[in-house]
């Protein structure tokens, strides 16, 4: 069966299939379904199927494939599009073919904007850059994490990350205080007793290294759970170390006393000054002697 409308073929029938020319136009006047798809198959596989076909006869990347609208009135009676659901073709090369779909919402001046994007690289929310927040919410915490669009900052159970300061905050309440200008990239903020934990297995070794561009480890601070001491690096060696008995070693890094102090200047060792006053005074123990064994080595004690 053909119908035909001004010599144009509108749509055809067959006994198994019905196909319409041209756009079509369903209108209902209540809140019952206006378009229902039903499948009676029996099996396991997908059923009912909706197929957007975009059959091009010279498809390209970057082709829009089919797009889903919602519409509605404004208040002043005028069709506006709320949101949209968009199909991109991102590559049509055989066995190579590439998607993305893309959420667009309307912003408060009445454009879309890209909100959530999926291709076959990255999942990607706010692409237009728009001032959006993005939030997960866990079973006891509104803001598990939050990116706050338009201050530029990151919390992890925070709703307000910018009362810190700092870029990333990771806070379970609010310190009253707010982070070094210089020191913003991350903050670790509460209302109580708050700190951080670095856990390893026995045998290894917790730290914080901080590098630069010549060397990515020209200093540190670690601890080794096999020896149960801490190590301080400063340009890439080490230059103090307690060990498990609580014993400091300075440019010594096996200490057997309290305090063993190990050095090859030749000048000051130990220096111990009280600055009060006009008339600083101290202790200073100095090596007057170039004997490389420790045998005859001089310390004077001024």
């Amino acid at each position: 069966l053909v119908i035909e409308a001004g010599g144009n073929t509108m749509a055809t029938i067959t006994a198994t299939t019905f196909t319409i020319n041209d756009g079509t136009t369903i209108t209902t006047a209540d809140n019952t379904d206006t378009l229902t798809l039903i499948s009676t198959d029996a099996d396991a596989l997908v059923g009912p199927n909706l197929n957007f076909y975009r059959n091009s006869s010279s498809p390209a990347d970057g082709d829009l494939m089919g797009q889903i609208k919602f519409t509605g009135e404004s208040a002043g009676s005028g069709i506006h599009t709320y949101g949209s659901i968009v199909m991109e073709n991102n590559g049509v090369t055989d066995g190579q073919e590439q998607g993305k779909i893309k959420f667009n919402i309307s912003m408060p001046d009445g454009a879309l904007a890209n909100v959530f994007n999926i291709d076959r690289t990255e999942i990607c929310i706010n692409e237009d850059s728009e001032d959006l927040d993005f939030r997960v919410e866990s079973n006891a915490n509104t803001h598990m994490l939050f990116v706050d669009g338009g201050n530029n900052r990151i919390s992890m159970g925070d709703e307000s990350p910018s009362n810190c300061g700092a870029i990333v905050t990771v806070s379970s309440g609010d310190s009253g205080a707010t982070v070094n200008g210089t020191f913003d990239a991350f903050c670790i903020e509460g209302g109580g007793t708050r700190g951080m934990s670095i856990l390893t297995p026995n045998d290894q070794t917790g730290g914080i290294v901080f590098g630069d561009p010549d060397d990515n480890d020209i200093g540190k601070f670690q601890y080794s759970h096999a020896e149960n001491s801490m190590t301080f690096v400063v340009n890439a060696a080490e230059r103090m170390r307690i060990n498990s008995s609580g014993y400091v070693g300075i440019g010594n890094n096996d200490p057997d006393t309290q305090l063993k102090v190990d050095t090859t200047i030749s000048n000051y060792t130990t220096r111990f000054r009280n600055l009060h006053g006009s008339d600083p005074f101290g202790v200073a123990i100095k090596y007057t002697s170039a004997g490389p064994d420790g045998s005859g080595n001089q310390f004077l004690l001024l």
